[in-house]
């Protein structure tokens, strides 16, 4: 008798703690999950945007702050990694100016959510730089996106090396040319 009163009591101790867990978890903790899982896996750029599409529903369901912060690095990473897809798509060559158009525009808008989710990601800010160098593109906002990246990249000597060859290439006047070109070496 006992013996049955303590597996009682144990039982409730267990059947407590497991609701308790379970009330605990975030209502957005699901869809995080299956985000998660799908990441993995993402090999184009249709999961990629279910990866993101997923990690948007978590957020608006609800997720506790370390869980938030996840998703929205979720979200960065499955964006940018759609726009360099897209950018890859476009090296390729042979677009008509349309096509060309469409595709920069959605590169672009996949690295404005990407931005969005995580202001400090320099290597974002470069493809959006690239990405204004095309044809048809703004010259002034690709100098504004490197400078951007630059400012980001901190101690990081060979990418801020890039950073500045490229800016180096954009600006108009030789002075800031040379100015760049020499922070490069």
């Amino acid at each position: 008798s006992l013996l049955r009163s303590l597996r009682v009591v144990l039982t409730c101790i267990a059947l407590t703690s497991s609701v308790s867990v379970a009330l605990a978890q975030s209502p957005g903790q699901a869809e995080l999950d299956q985000a998660t899982d799908l990441k993995l896996d993402a090999d184009s750029i249709e999961k990629l945007g279910k990866v993101i599409e997923l990690c948007k529903q978590a957020i608006e369901k609800g997720l506790n702050d370390g869980d938030k912060e996840l998703a929205k690095q979720l979200i960065s990473s499955s964006a940018f990694e759609q726009a360099e897809r897209i950018t890859q798509r476009l090296a390729q060559g042979r677009l008509t100016p349309r096509t060309l158009a469409r595709q920069r525009d959605e590169a672009m808008a996949a690295l404005d959510l990407a931005i969005e989710n995580n202001e400090k990601f320099p290597e974002a800010w470069i493809l959006k730089a690239k990405l204004y160098t095309l044809p048809e593109a703004n010259q002034t906002k690709a100098i504004e996106a490197v400078s951007k990246a630059i400012d980001l990249l901190g101690e990081k000597p060979t990418e801020l090396a890039a950073a500045y060859l490229l800016r180096a290439q954009l600006v108009t006047e030789p002075n800031d040319k040379l100015a760049d070109i020499a922070k490069d070496t």
